[in-house]
């Protein structure tokens, strides 16, 4: 937006006081990286030379880029400030909880829906904040790695899905959709996108699906913090479409209290005192709004779709725990193997899975999702009524699937009365689940049985 004058003068006088002397740093950034900026959209994107408007659109993927992944090879003040009219993509103005990608491309996804699926591929999927970063890493080098846990290329970022998961809905930065396509067989293709949006060529091949579940008030807590980690990556990339400025003030004014609302689409606000006096007042939640076609739907229905499929589907399911990617992942690496390729795998094979999925590793690569790993992060931010409204909510919707008595087991430690609103053909097994669970060490964070005296008070401080 500086006029090659202004630029001048604020190189001239770098510590000239005022608008132009703030950001002389950034002008001189703009422009002795011109060049390096349009070689390296041209590399990223695979588009035309510097000045047109695909050149446009390939800054801005690399803005995108910048804000999925969170890399240094692009500096924000390296990125136009005019892209509205070539940023042709969906936009919300409203997070939802996450319920709907925030920034997508239609096309990519309508490509994504005509892939034609092959029997060695697999698909990676979970709800939004369920560990898919997670789980995605250790198939990706179980696929790719040799018997001793070598990857057979110095940098896996430079391979497709190295990184992390590119998502089907997402728009186009380093790796698009054509990419993911021609892949190494086999494929691995990962993203929280419903069964109805999955190629329907999934049920027509022998493809493979693993499906991640999580604790319903840990990934309602992570999906606030995450909103509010975006929206300050929005604010930074405003300039570029109107839209991103109203996302980026959705996510800095979202409370803890909201995002509860927008996680559950069958259910008032609680009004618990979580939000300012203005928002006390019982409201519809902003789920009754409309949203985009590729709405991921609310916890609760995305996992009673996957649920059906894995019954439907049988032993080309398996259905993985967030909590035991969390405390044991070596047991669910092994799981991930055997399911892949129906023998065990090395010790060597194993630990180099494990090690590249790791939190550091995984950060290291680029991939800011990650934000703890935790289990049980939700009695830090939560209320006791959350807990039940949630626990009961669960129950009520989830309890007649087998896929997801693991975690209604665990929602029925905290909230016994919860195991009422479970179907009564189900409520032995999942009491019996709820039993075993507790005694398992699978959660750092358990609470004392009900009615022991430090069960109030303790937990909080261990």
């Amino acid at each position: 937006s500086f006029h090659r004058r202004d630029i001048a003068r604020a190189r001239s006088n770098p510590r000239r006081k005022g608008l132009y002397g703030q950001q002389h740093h950034a002008l001189d950034a703009f422009g002795q990286h011109s060049s390096q900026m349009d070689s390296c959209l041209s590399s990223a994107s695979g588009r035309a030379s510097p000045g047109s408007p695909t050149t446009m659109m390939g800054r801005l993927a690399c803005g995108l880029d910048l804000l999925l992944w969170g890399s240094n090879d692009v500096s924000l003040e390296d990125l136009p400030p005019h892209g509205s009219e070539t940023w042709q993509w969906f936009i919300s103005s409203n997070p939802k909880a996450m319920r709907a990608p925030l920034v997508a491309d239609p096309k990519t996804e309508a490509a994504f829906r005509m892939l034609r699926c092959r029997d060695d591929d697999v698909f990676v999927c979970s709800y939004p904040r369920c560990g898919l970063s997670w789980a995605h890493a250790l198939s990706w080098h179980l696929l790719r790695s040799n018997e001793s846990g070598q990857l057979p290329f110095r940098d896996p970022t430079t391979i497709v899905g190295g990184k992390g998961p590119v998502y089907p809905d997402q728009p186009p930065t380093k790796w698009t959709h054509q990419d993911v396509s021609a892949q190494a067989h086999p494929r691995l293709l990962s993203g929280h996108c419903s069964v109805q949006r999955l190629p329907p060529s999934f049920l027509q091949s022998k493809a493979r699906l693993i499906v991640i579940d999580r604790d319903p008030r840990d990934a309602m807590v992570s999906t606030f913090f995450r909103l509010k980690r975006l929206g300050q990556k929005f604010r930074a990339l405003e300039c570029h479409d109107a839209r991103l400025k109203e996302l980026a003030d959705a996510c800095e004014a979202l409370t803890l209290e909201r995002c509860y609302d927008d996680f559950d689409s069958q259910k008032t606000s609680l009004a618990l005192g979580m939000d300012d006096e203005a928002h006390y007042e019982t409201r519809k939640r902003s789920a009754t709004e409309d949203v985009s076609e590729l709405d991921y739907g609310d916890y609760y229905e995305w996992h009673a779709q996957y649920a059906s499929l894995a019954s439907q589907l049988g032993q080309r399911v398996l259905w993985l725990h967030y909590e035991d990617l969390s405390t044991d992942p070596h047991s669910a690496a092994e799981r991930i193997h055997t399911f892949l390729f129906s023998k065990p795998a090395t010790s060597d094979k194993i630990d180099g899975a494990v090690r590249f999925a790791s939190f550091d590793e995984t950060a290291a690569r680029g991939d800011d999702a990650l934000r703890k790993g935790v289990v049980g992060d939700h009695k830090i931010y939560l209320s006791r009524e959350h807990w039940d409204a949630v626990a009961h909510q669960c129950c009520r919707r989830l309890g007649g699937y087998d896929a997801m008595h693991y975690q209604i087991a665990r929602l029925v430690q905290d909230v016994p009365s919860a195991l009422k609103r479970v179907p009564k053909s189900k409520r032995k097994a999942v009491k019996a689940l709820s039993a075993q669970t507790r005694r398992a060490p699978s959660d750092s964070w358990d609470l004392p049985a009900p009615g022991s005296t430090r069960a109030s008070s303790s937990w909080f401080k261990r």
